[in-house]
């Protein structure tokens, strides 16, 4: 007869089951938690700030993401400074003048070819090219 009495004691691991049901109710709360998701992906924040509107407790993170918009804005100041990187293009046209150096390269390449098991050599030299 005890035996019959584990027998219900699957029938209480059922109402095990149903405590399964309140773990998915916790369920929804990684919902809220994928809304911390969304507050972590700031920067596409334009695209997912009406996300953040569900969240009432992080309209204010919602509204420091619109102040990470202004600093975004303020990278406009260092396009500027990209502007003034043109007079780093000229030393950077001075850089054709080492190009010759690599075209003397060319000539260590001329002895490569006569050894075809250095080819692999010849491509550490096109390294340096591309250098």
């Amino acid at each position: 007869m005890d035996w019959s009495c584990q027998d219900n004691k699957p029938i209480d691991r059922s109402f095990q089951d149903n405590i399964m049901v309140d773990r998915r109710c916790q369920g929804n709360k990684p919902v809220d938690r994928s809304c911390k998701d969304s507050i972590m992906v700031d920067r596409s924040c334009p695209d997912k700030t009406t996300v953040d509107w569900s969240c009432q407790d992080y309209l204010t993170v919602g509204r420091s993401c619109q102040d990470n918009i202004t600093v975004d804005q303020s990278c406009q100041d260092n396009i500027t400074v990209d502007q003034s990187c043109q007079d780093n293009m000229t030393i950077d046209r001075s850089c054709q003048d080492k190009k010759t150096v690599d075209r003397s390269c060319q000539d260590n390449i001329t002895v490569d070819w006569s050894c075809q098991d250095n080819q692999t050599l010849d491509r550490s030299c096109r390294d340096r090219i591309h250098v």
